[in-house]
C-alpha cells in the first residue's frame, strides 16, 4: 500500500437504493397489471387461446419476422460500410437476432446496446462506426415511426375513442424531434468533446477515450453523410417498421381468428395504434420485469378502448406478448449460440483492412 492510498482508503459501497427502488418499482409494474388482467381472464383461457393458434398465420408471423432482421442487417451494413467497415451479412445478422431477444429484457430498450458488444467483440468493428450505425438506426427507427403513426390515426378517421388530430400531431412532433436529433447528432458530439476537454489535457483516460470514440463517431457520421444515405436508411426503416408491425398483426390474426373473429374485428388501423401504444409503453424506464406489465397493460387497454371485450383483450395481450417474446428467446439464443462458434469470430484490425473484404467466409 503507497502513502497515498494508506492516507485515502477507498470507501466500502453502500446499499444500492436506487438500484433496489428501481427494481422494486418496476416489479410493482408487473404485478399490478397482471393482478389487473388476471381479474378478466384465466391462465386456462390464455392457455387455450395459445393452444388454438392458427399455425398458417404463425408462419407468416416468423416469415415476416425474418424480413424484419434481413432488414435492419441491411441497414446496419450500409452505415458500417459507409463508414471504411465491411462487415459479412451472415454474422451481422446473427448478431441483430441476439439484439431482437435483449431488446426488452432492460427498461428504456437498454438491451439493444448488445449490438455494440457484439459488433465490437465478435466481428471487431471499431468503436466509432459501430456506435455510428447504432445511433443512426436508432433514430431512423423513431423517424420511421411517424408518418406510420400519422397515417394510423388519418385511417381511423371518425373513431371517437381516439382523438385523430391529437395523434396526427404526436406523430409529427415525433418526425420533427427524430429530425432534429438527426441533425444534431455531430454538434452535439462536438460540444461533448468541447465539455471534457479540460480532462484530455490532465490525460485522465475516461476523457482520453470519450474524445477518440467521439471523433471517431463523428468521422463515420460524415461519411455517411457524404454518401447521402439519408433516403436509404428512411426507406428499409419504413420497411423494417413495416415488416415488424405487419408481423404483430398477424400474430394477433393467428390469435384470434380460432376464437371466432373475423377481418373486419380487426381493422389494420387501431390494431396498429394499439401495438405502437404497447411498444411505446414498453420503453418507459420502468415497465416492468423482463418486458412483462407496461406493454401487456397498455396493449389491453386500448384493445378495450377499441370496442374488444376485456376478457379478450386481456386473454390476447398476455397471449400475444407471451409468444412472441419465447419466439425472440428460441430465435436470439440460437443465434447467440452460432455467434459464439470460432469461425464468427473476428479480431479488430484497421478499418483500412476490414473495408477490403471480411475475412469471414460467408457472404
Amino acid at each position: 500500500m503507497t502513502l497515498n492510498e494508506s492516507h485515502h482508503p477507498k470507501p466500502e459501497k453502500g446499499i444500492p437504493w436506487r438500484r433496489i427502488l428501481f427494481f422494486g418499482f418496476s416489479l410493482a409494474v408487473t404485478v399490478v397489471v397482471f393482478r389487473a388482467l388476471f381479474h378478466r381472464v384465466s391462465w386456462l383461457e390464455i392457455r387455450d387461446m395459445m393452444m388454438q393458434i392458427d399455425l398458417r398465420w404463425f408462419g407468416v408471423f416468423v416469415g415476416l419476422s425474418l424480413i424484419m432482421h434481413l432488414l435492419r442487417t441491411l441497414r446496419y451494413r450500409m452505415v458500417l460500410r459507409a463508414s471504411g467497415e465491411n462487415p459479412a451479412f451472415l454474422p451481422l445478422l446473427l448478431v441483430v437476432v441476439v439484439r431482437g431477444m435483449c431488446v426488452d429484457m432492460l427498461p428504456s430498450r437498454l438491451g439493444e446496446l448488445v449490438y455494440l458488444f457484439l459488433v465490437r467483440t465478435r466481428l471487431g468493428i471499431g468503436l466509432g462506426a459501430a456506435s455510428a450505425s447504432f445511433a443512426l438506426a436508432f433514430l431512423f427507427d423513431l423517424l420511421a415511426l411517424a408518418p406510420l403513426v400519422v397515417a394510423g390515426a388519418w385511417l381511423m378517421g371518425a373513431r371517437e375513442v381516439l382523438s385523430t388530430p391529437v395523434l396526427v400531431s404526436g406523430g409529427m412532433v415525433l418526425l420533427l424531434l427524430s429530425l432534429l436529433l438527426i441533425r444534431s447528432l455531430q454538434p452535439l458530439l462536438r460540444f461533448g468533446q468541447w465539455l471534457i476537454r479540460p480532462f484530455v489535457r490532465k490525460d485522465q483516460r475516461w476523457a482520453v477515450f470519450l474524445h477518440e470514440t467521439a471523433d471517431s463517431m463523428s468521422e463515420s457520421l460524415h461519411r455517411a453523410k457524404d454518401q447521402q444515405l439519408f433516403w436509404p436508411l428512411l426507406g428499409v426503416s419504413l420497411l423494417v417498421r413495416s415488416a415488424k408491425y405487419a408481423a404483430l398483426y398477424v400474430m394477433m390474426l393467428a390469435l384470434l381468428f380460432p376464437q371466432g373473429y373475423e377481418w373486419a374485428d380487426l381493422p389494420l388501423a387501431p390494431s396498429f395504434m394499439a401495438l405502437v401504444s404497447g411498444e411505446m409503453a414498453a420503453s418507459l424506464p420502468a415497465s416492468g420485469i423482463g418486458g412483462f406489465g407496461a406493454y401487456e397493460g397498455t396493449l389491453a387497454f386500448v384493445m378495450a378502448l377499441f370496442g374488444h371485450s376485456e376478457e379478450t383483450a386481456a386473454a390476447l395481450s398476455i397471449s400475444h406478448r407471451l409468444i412472441t417474446q419465447v419466439y425472440g428467446w428460441v430465435t436470439g439464443l440460437l443465434a447467440l449460440g452460432l455467434l459464439m462458434l470460432p469461425c464468427f469470430h473476428v479480431k479488430e484490425e484497421s478499418s483500412s483492412v476490414r473495408s477490403k473484404g471480411s475475412s469471414l467466409p460467408f457472404f
